[in-house]
């Protein structure tokens, strides 16, 4: 039993240190050609001598594993090591509760460049109204037109020309074509069909991850509606989210030749920004979940790299060779090159780094 309380203690003990380093933020600092790591206020806290570093508990560059909080990896003498908060070097073979980052069963692979967004969609064509009848769903057809039944109740009047159900089918909503022009109704019983984007765009498709908002085609240029309206007027090369499926702030980039301009759902057919040559890339060429740990996205303007916010505020000048994404490693730090040097700043643009 005293065996047993002891070993409890000493977990405790080990959970607070482990908890108390992972409060405390140390940031990268670069001082001339140098490394160390300092707090938030500057406070040095390990003196430069390394050639690189990266933060703690973030992983080695062009690497994705999990890194304890505890350790932090530098380059030093000319090789890759592992710093302790208490500044003792360890080589990388060393166990530093280095592990891969797992995802959905899988190891997750270096980053790479952005996948491009399948779009499934629908445009009228022929036979493209597969109903998913495990929902109680089946297509109607009277005088050659279409209408919906939900669990034999006639929810969608027979007045279409086709009808199309998005992929999620648990979306009480299908897309409709009449006169050549699509829109999207209800399927749920009692709604009568109701007109959610009315029949007025060549082609229309669900956005993936965000289950109320559509792209829109309109004489080959695309635009973006929502169940509450439109949100980007369909005079755009291209329209893409910007950060991942699970991001509430759900923003949206729109570019024509001119360059990219951003909107957000909340302010219909307004974009948020002036033009940019790029919104929501980091400098390094990957497209990564922006906005899903903080409120600022990469965008660069004439070959320079800075942030804003998701309301289109200039949060960092636009003055970076390279910047990379704000993590949720990064607590609220990023790494940037100006002038061919390295350094880390934090969403205000202050700099941790000196020449």
């Amino acid at each position: 039993m005293k065996k047993v309380l002891l070993l409890l203690i000493w977990t405790a003990v080990c959970m607070f240190d482990a908890s108390a380093q992972l409060q405390e933020v140390w940031v990268p600092y670069r001082k001339g050609g140098k490394w160390g790591f300092c707090t938030k206020s500057r406070e040095m806290t390990i003196e430069p001598r390394f050639d690189d570093a990266r933060q703690f508990g973030e992983a080695p560059p062009k690497q994705e594993i999990w890194v304890c909080n505890s350790y932090a990896w530098v380059k030093y003498q000319g090789k890759e090591c592992w710093v302790s908060r208490d500044g003792n070097v360890f080589p990388m073979g060393a166990n530093v509760s280095v592990a891969p980052r797992i995802v959905g069963g899988k190891e997750t692979p270096a980053p790479g460049k952005p996948k491009a967004y399948k779009r499934e969609g629908f445009d009228g064509g022929k036979d493209a109204y597969a109903a998913p009848k495990q929902f109680g769903l089946a297509v109607k057809k009277a005088n050659g037109k279409m209408g919906i039944l939900r669990d034999q109740e006639l929810v969608v009047p027979v007045q279409y020309d086709s009808v199309w159900f998005p992929p999620n089918a648990e979306m009480p909503v299908a897309f409709v074509r009449v006169a050549g022009k699509c829109g999207v109704v209800s399927t749920l019983a009692g709604a009568d069909g109701s007109v959610f984007v009315e029949p007025a765009y060549d082609a229309i498709r669900q956005v993936p991850g965000r289950k109320w908002f559509y792209f829109v085609t309109q004489k080959g240029k695309q635009g973006l509606t929502s169940i509450m309206g439109e949100v980007i007027p369909p005079v755009y090369k291209k329209v893409t989210p910007i950060g991942d499926a699970s991001c509430e702030l759900t923003c949206f980039t729109a570019e024509d030749e001119k360059g990219m301009v951003m909107f957000h759902k909340s302010y219909q057919g307004t974009p948020r920004t002036g033009y940019y040559q790029e919104i929501g890339h980091s400098g390094n060429g990957y497209r990564r979940g922006f906005f899903s740990y903080t409120n600022v996205t990469a965008v660069r303007k004439d070959n320079k790299w800075g942030f804003i916010d998701w309301t289109g505020e200039v949060m960092v000048d636009c003055k970076y060779d390279m910047v990379e994404d704000f993590s949720a490693a990064g607590e609220g730090f990023t790494r940037v090159v100006l002038n061919g040097k390295a350094g880390y700043i934090n969403e205000k643009g202050e700099e941790y780094f000196e020449n």
